[in-house]
């Protein structure tokens, strides 16, 4: 699967989340756009920054998660889920609400 694969699965995914809870397209693209002033702002400072180091790295986080285990992290999580995906070795990803 190439970096444009993830990316279109990963639009959908979102395309999906948006109209469960129904928030608008609108508040996504602003907050992209935030988050690529910002990289872009540094990334001259901050070599790992640049586009091609970006672009590397979400091959190599890519790669990193076929290759394993996942454990998608929500909002009602329990501290015994968290910990059998802890034994189990499993990557974590967590969902916006299950952070804050």
């Amino acid at each position: 699967m190439r970096p444009h694969e993830v990316r279109s699965i990963g639009t959908r995914v979102q395309e999906r989340v948006r109209a469960q809870f129904g928030w608008p397209l609108a508040s996504d693209q602003e907050s992209a756009h935030g988050l690529l002033a910002s990289v872009g702002k540094y990334s001259s400072a901050i070599s790992i920054w640049n586009e091609n180091e970006r672009e590397q790295t979400i091959v190599d986080l890519q790669e990193s998660l076929l290759e394993s285990n996942i454990a998608a992290v929500g909002a009602a999580v329990t501290t015994s889920e968290i910990l059998s995906a802890l034994e189990s070795d499993h990557h974590f990803i967590f969902a916006d609400g299950s952070v804050g």
